[in-house]
């Protein structure tokens, strides 16, 4: 979460969940358009294809061991 409030705040989706503790964190309204996915010239229209879409984002992390 700390990423998409500091240096990634640019690439921020609606909400960012947390499947192992529950967690969730809101970045922007369901009005706004959010930032993780990229509208290409002449591609989808990933971030406004209607009056809301809502990006959700699964947390995972790897660890060694």
């Amino acid at each position: 979460m700390g990423f998409f409030t500091g240096s990634g705040r640019g690439r921020a989706p609606h909400i960012l969940w947390d499947p192992f503790t529950g967690a969730f964190a809101q970045f922007f309204p369901a009005t706004s358009r959010a930032k993780a996915l990229f509208d290409a010239v002449g591609g989808t229209r990933t971030n406004r294809a209607g009056k809301v879409v809502i990006q959700i984002e699964s947390l995972f992390f790897r660890t060694a061991g």
